[in-house]
């Protein structure tokens, strides 16, 4: 395969699961190649227990296969196995995972998530440097771009009902009368970041949502965090393991936009595992279909899903 067009190699990969005791070991994956484009969305779907998974691990360094490889291309189209890396090897090549369970820290704030992403870090308290007198450039400009991408990645929606505070920060502000309100805020900011007015963090200080906790958002609202998380980093493949689970429709619409337009604009590539069809008609641009841990049919996404076989076998009819 040609490294320029391909950022990701997968070549036979099989995985068995051994049992404990008497119990017998099964194949959780057998035989799985798979090409991932670069610059595309690559879909990966099928039933629950197909595998899907364990791939992702596999390819992520948290699990090792039996045989096989996974060759990564980076921009320099130098060749990594990955089978044979640690998973902070791994990620430091470019490769980052939204995982699916959310990947946000609740007690943060949505910039400090975001500012988080960018993986470099401050000791144990990453939003430390920008709290320093005199602000170098380089945190100016990680500030700039984490803004920039909470605009991309939360947009309009900043401002919709669905970001107001959890209801136990209601709770606990309907116990207080409405002019303390803004002084409860702003004490609050000063406990967690100090003096920060002297910083370029001062212009943004008045844009409240900036600084709620993650915790005060919605599911849907939180997997959107978590996109801007991996968007800050400097990541070439994206590994995102069902990124509309559990979401409601109109978020769902949101986040198959900043993928596509990420996708377009920086050319990052995505591999995605999604059980939702229409999000895989509307932004892959190529399909693999894996049936007990063997992909058994792949191409365009309308001609996967249109195929007789995984329509009876993975989608009933």
């Amino acid at each position: 395969m040609n490294g320029t067009q391909t950022i990701l190699e997968i070549d036979g990969i099989s995985k068995r699961f051994h049992g404990r005791g008497n119990q017998e070991s099964f194949l959780v994956l057998e035989d799985v190649d798979i090409e991932v484009k670069r610059g595309k969305i690559t879909a990966l779907i099928g039933a629950n227990g197909a595998g899907k998974t364990t791939l992702f691990n596999v390819i992520s360094g948290f699990s090792r296969p039996d045989s096989g490889s996974i060759m990564f291309y980076d921009e320099r189209v130098n060749t990594h196995n990955l089978v044979s890396m640690s998973p902070h090897q791994i990620a430091g090549l470019g490769i980052g995972r939204l995982f699916q369970n959310l990947s946000v820290f609740k007690n943060m704030s949505l910039i400090e998530n975001v500012l988080i992403g960018s993986g470099e870090k401050d000791g144990e308290f990453p939003f430390a440097s920008l709290l320093k007198k005199s602000v170098g450039v380089a945190e100016q400009h990680k500030v700039r771009m984490a803004e920039d991408i909470i605009g991309k990645v939360l947009g309009e929606t900043c401002t919709e009902t669905g970001l107001d505070p959890g209801e136990h920060q209601k709770e606990r502000w309907s116990q207080k009368f409405r002019f303390l309100q803004p002084l409860d805020r702003f004490v609050s900011r000063y406990e967690r970041y100090g003096d920060i007015f002297d910083t370029p963090l001062s212009k943004i200080i008045k844009n409240d949502v900036f600084f709620r906790d993650a915790s005060d958002f919605s599911f849907g609202q939180q997997r959107l965090i978590s996109l801007a998380c991996l968007f800050m980093g400097d990541h070439a493949l994206l590994l995102l393991d069902e990124p509309t689970a559990g979401v409601n429709p109109q978020i769902v619409e949101k986040i198959l936009t900043v993928i596509r337009q990420m996708v377009d604009e920086s050319g990052i590539s995505v591999f995605m595992i999604e059980h939702n069809m229409d999000a895989v008609l509307k932004i892959a641009d190529h399909c693999y279909f894996m049936d007990d841990g063997t992909v058994t049919h792949f191409g365009s996404p309308a001609d996967v899903l249109g195929n007789p076989k995984v329509r009876r076998e993975y989608l009933g009819i």
